[in-house]
């Protein structure tokens, strides 16, 4: 499945998207926030109190998210139920119990997934989403984690009923919640130096995830700031695979202004120079040194007949305003 341009972490959520087309398994649902996607507490459970719950559809943007979801098993035979994306959201028939009514009416319900965890039936929580005036819509949304129900439960609660539901995957516009606000998202295409022979030495940047990464492409964010809107940069450093040549290409935002900087390190350490160069420019950067800001094109030659030049447009990844940047390798024969 090719990767739209600038789609960012809603790849993983047309992943999924695809595969619901083709089968009929409720583990894809069976995921949970988890602390290497969502700090140290869990951001869910975070939104749920402060009222901003409504982020958390039936599919998760995070792979990590299903990183304690391995002993979860399917069970087809056990209850039948299809399941199908529409204009409503995710249309599924499950075992719903009602767990509580709120004051405006909107109900929480517990429903069973059609899979177990050490044979025991998994569950979500689905609270009711208001409409536009305010009333219970009658569409659900997930919030906290799985819930291990007990293999023999439903069969005891007659309070159960299968139930039609239409589960939200909410739009891109605020799905990713309040933590999101003011990070901007930025997508690297090296494509062409790797071509070229060049390689990412090392990838330095304030948080050791991105949200996509392969062998030609990396798309992150940049994290919150201090109170003058400065976010910690991030770093490439190429190297080429057989020639000496190596440089570094430092990648900054202040207040929505992009900053670039590309570095020539012409050491043979190992480790080389430049890693220990970009580290120092990653802290002084931090406490108020000055980088250079472009939102146009940055080029710098890098070796006797190659110049890299850095192409920057603005554009929307995953519906937020950030910036594209290319990195492409010109010739530049010195006679």
């Amino acid at each position: 499945m090719p990767l739209i341009y600038g789609e960012g972490v809603h790849a993983f959520i047309r992943l999924q998207l695809e595969i619901i087309k083709s089968t009929a398994d409720h583990s894809i649902f069976a995921s949970t926030p988890s602390k290497s996607t969502h700090d140290s507490q869990d951001l869910y459970e975070k939104d749920c109190a402060s009222g901003l719950s409504e982020n958390r559809g039936a599919l998760t943007p995070w792979i990590d998210d299903f990183e304690n979801s391995r002993r979860i098993t399917s069970s087809p035979d056990d209850i039948e139920s299809s399941f199908e994306m529409t204009n409503l959201g995710l249309r599924i028939s499950l075992w719903c119990i009602v767990e509580s009514t709120l004051d405006d009416g909107r109900r929480n319900l517990l429903a069973y997934l059609d899979c177990f965890c050490d044979l025991e039936w998994v569950g979500i929580r689905l609270r009711e989403a208001k409409d536009i005036g305010g009333k219970p819509s009658g569409r659900f949304y997930r919030y906290g984690g799985l819930q291990k129900l007990g293999r023999l439960e439903l069969g005891r609660n007659y309070d159960a009923q299968f139930t039609v539901l239409h589960i939200i995957q909410p739009t891109r516009r605020h799905e990713w919640g309040s933590k999101a606000a003011g990070r901007t998202p930025c997508s690297v295409d090296y494509g062409n130096l790797v071509k070229a022979g060049y390689q990412v030495e090392r990838l330095l940047g304030p948080s050791e995830r991105s949200l996509y990464k392969d062998n030609f492409k990396v798309i992150f964010e940049h994290e919150l700031g201090d109170e003058k809107l400065r976010k910690l940069p991030w770093i490439f450093i190429f190297k080429h695979a057989i020639r000496t040549t190596r440089f570094w290409v430092l990648i900054g935002i202040q207040n929505v202004n992009l900053g670039t900087m590309i570095k020539i390190d012409s050491s043979k350490e190992d480790p080389p120079a430049s890693i220990y160069d970009a580290q120092q420019y990653q802290c002084s950067y931090d406490i108020g040194y000055y980088v250079p800001f472009w939102i146009y094109a940055n080029e710098k030659q890098v070796s006797h007949f190659e110049i890299v030049k850095l192409s920057v447009r603005r554009a929307l990844i995953s519906s937020r305003p950030g910036y594209m940047i290319k990195a492409i390798l010109k010739s530049d024969v010195v006679v």
